[in-house]
């Protein structure tokens, strides 16, 4: 049994259900034993080092794409549409309705959204829609990841106006014939952005997203990277690849600077720091998130139900 030292609260944990956790339970009596952490901290240590094993237990033992689907969802950032909203955000721009929340919800936790697959409207009945989602997502007739580049282009575009880093929509790189999707100046330095949507459960990305967190959007970013740096580089600009997964996930590169446009973009509109890039990032995430809705919609009339 396990308790604070802290005289207004102490925690007593199971010992027997601690031992299903022997990594967890060395972080706890280290923290215990070597520092006086407050109560919430503390917590907040051991929950996660207990959802860290638990996943790591459990991982292995999924088939592959719903393994995939839960790396995606442990990336930092994919889980921004979950934070709490601030009573003051914008109903419409920061909130998803019950109906949206519901399927969103639905998809990403991987379960049928259908009773039984059925012939993809899309793609005029040429393929079979899974039960959950996951060919809609991909599916050339849906038009959804055209759908979700834009979403995400233009945000960056809109963001990088607000901050004052002088965007520039799909700016031609010079001496060459690639252009890019948008031109940021943070600072001195100029930044070529390009956005790319992913399917990870395609045959090339599953080995990837299986392997890591985002895995398949972290790979995808070198992809970019042999495309621009030696044109962008030349004229002195910097690449930064923006690769979203269909289910939620960021490459690596893509938060820090998500959330350096956030800030930047936050301080000019008076937004309190502690607020700034929770409150960008659920913006963006619900704009996507919708995206993903309409397409799951139009090809799954089963998820009515989900829908009110």
């Amino acid at each position: 049994m396990l308790a604070l030292r802290d005289e207004r609260t102490a925690i007593c944990l199971s010992p027997q259900y601690l031992a299903q956790f022997p990594a967890a339970l060395a972080t706890a009596t280290a923290r215990l034993q070597n520092e006086e952490p407050s109560t919430a901290r503390f917590q907040r240590t051991l929950s996660q080092a207990i959802d860290d094993e638990t996943a790591a237990q459990l991982l292995p033992r999924l088939p592959a794409v719903l393994l995939a689907r839960m790396r995606s969802a442990q990336a930092p950032g994919s889980h921004a549409l979950y934070g709490l909203p601030h009573p003051d955000d914008d109903p419409h721009n920061l909130w998803l309705d019950p109906a949206e929340f519901a399927l969103y919800t639905t998809f990403r936790l991987g379960l049928p959204l259908a009773p039984e697959p059925t012939w993809c409207t899309l793609c005029r009945g040429t393929s079979v829609a899974d039960v959950h989602g996951v060919h809609s997502l991909s599916c050339i007739g849906s038009g959804v990841r055209t759908t979700l580049h834009h979403t995400i282009r233009d945000w960056v575009f809109d963001q990088a106006s607000v901050a004052g880093w002088a965007p520039v929509r799909e700016p031609a790189v010079p001496n060459s014939n690639l252009r890019g999707d948008v031109l940021v100046r943070s600072g001195v330095r100029w930044s070529l952005v390009d956005v790319a949507v992913i399917n990870p459960v395609a045959m090339t990305n599953l080995p990837h997203a299986m392997s890591a967190p985002a895995g398949a959007a972290t790979a995808y970013e070198q992809t970019k990277h042999d495309t621009y740096d030696a044109a962008a580089n030349a004229a002195g600009w910097d690449v930064q690849p923006l690769v979203f997964d269909a289910f939620g996930g960021w490459g690596a590169s893509a938060v820090p600077f998500l959330r350096h446009l956030a800030h930047a973009a936050g301080a000019r509109q008076w937004t309190p720091i502690h607020r700034r890039v929770q409150r960008n990032a659920r913006a963006l995430h619900i704009r996507l998130a919708r995206a993903v809705c309409r397409v799951l919609f139009a090809n799954t009339p089963a998820a009515q139900p989900l829908l009110g």
